[in-house]
């Protein structure tokens, strides 16, 4: 049946999508949502860290990048509000009640605002960081609340055409200066499989914008949350990456029977992951303990203040296979919980006593990660 759907001044007929009409992909609307909700949430930290370690230049970045979210997230709110809750209201008008959420836009925006004022000051307080962790915490519900009710009525009653206008809205309602922000720093959410979707469905304006933008976001964004490396971190990082493709180069010269062997003693294996930007095979070397019928591997990175890039590929894709001791095993990647971790980090440090220097080094907690053959 053909409904009406009054957007703002705009009248158009809606017609709701039949069990025999594709669905549409909500892969965009999945991917602004996790970016808003862990940037969110990433900022309060930093807001934390600036009130207590005042850094002028990165208030500023945190000052960037708030505007950038902040500007995303009203802008789509006013969308939901003008464009997707009128259509839901058209094709599924038995399913929807969409009051609360719209309230919560409404408590949102205002709190966005005032971070932002908050934000703008010489120094970060306090309040900034409560009212930023307050935000994240109402997005998250309200997010989780959205996807959980309103996603399944889009998929079962949205057209793809229809849904394609939605997307368009989207887009069409934000400027250059917005969008520059925008598509890197939504893209850079995305799984490898999601970024090839987004960018598939982008318009070809949007793929050239974000060529030109991505790489110099990352390196703001690195700044901002601490992720940028130091320049002796980044003399240990190429000092690393030589060792382990001299390593790597041996042991597959050898079949495996040399270059298993490490300081004092030590081993190490050749673990082999899916990059999660590529998906292309990454190898590398990493100090290896045996639990068992278990590995275990710290992520250390050899002391530099960033998660090894194999541990961010694990936690895309924890599957993952293993060379060791001339075996080639496939397994799966699990990270030890707080309650083993004092335990199994102190055998690490017995085998080599470098670790204590590297946590020593670091902000981040080095994960410890078990790797379990499938066939355990």
């Amino acid at each position: 049946m053909t409904t009406i759907e009054r957007t703002g001044t705009t009248t158009r007929t809606a017609t709701p999508r039949t069990p025999e009409d594709p669905a549409p992909d909500l892969c965009d609307y999945r991917v602004v949502h996790r970016a808003m909700t862990r940037d969110l949430a990433r900022l309060a930290a930093v807001a934390d860290d600036l009130a207590g370690s005042p850094d002028p230049p990165r208030l500023r970045l945190l000052q960037w990048y708030l505007r950038g979210v902040s500007a995303e997230i009203v802008n789509h709110h006013r969308v939901e509000d003008d464009d997707v809750w009128p259509l839901l209201e058209a094709v599924a008008a038995d399913r929807t009640a969409l009051v609360a959420l719209t309230e919560d836009h409404e408590r949102l925006d205002p709190l966005l605002a005032r971070a932002g004022e908050l934000a703008a000051a010489d120094t970060a307080t306090p309040e900034l960081a409560g009212t930023l962790h307050e935000l994240a915490d109402l997005l998250a519900r309200h997010v989780g609340d959205e996807e959980r009710d309103v996603f399944p009525i889009i998929t079962e009653r949205v057209r793809v055409e229809d849904y394609a206008r939605l997307q368009e809205r989207f887009r069409g309602t934000l400027g250059l200066r917005v969008l520059t922000f925008v598509v890197p720093w939504v893209v850079g959410h995305a799984t490898p499989d999601e970024r090839a979707t987004l960018l598939a469905d982008a318009p070809t304006p949007l793929r050239v914008l974000l060529a030109v933008t991505e790489r110099r976001f990352r390196a703001r964004a690195a700044l901002l949350f601490g992720t940028g490396l130091s320049p002796a971190d980044q003399r240990m990082v190429r000092l690393m990456k030589a060792i382990t493709r001299a390593q790597v180069a041996i042991v597959r010269a050898t079949r495996s029977r040399w270059g298993h062997r490490w300081i004092a003693g030590t081993e190490v294996i050749a673990l082999t992951t899916t990059g999660r930007r590529s998906g292309e095979p990454r190898t590398v070397m990493v100090l290896v303990l045996p639990d068992g019928d278990d590995l275990l591997v710290a992520a250390s990175h050899g002391g530099v203040d960033r998660e090894p890039p194999w541990w961010l590929n694990l936690q895309a894709d924890p599957q993952a296979q293993v060379t060791f001791r001339g075996e080639r095993i496939a397994v799966v990647a699990t990270e030890v919980g707080v309650h083993e971790h004092a335990e199994l980090w102190a055998r690490f440090v017995a085998a080599w006593p470098g670790f204590a220097g590297y946590q020593a080094k670091v902000r981040r907690r080095i994960a410890l990660v078990r790797l379990r053959s499938h066939t355990t």
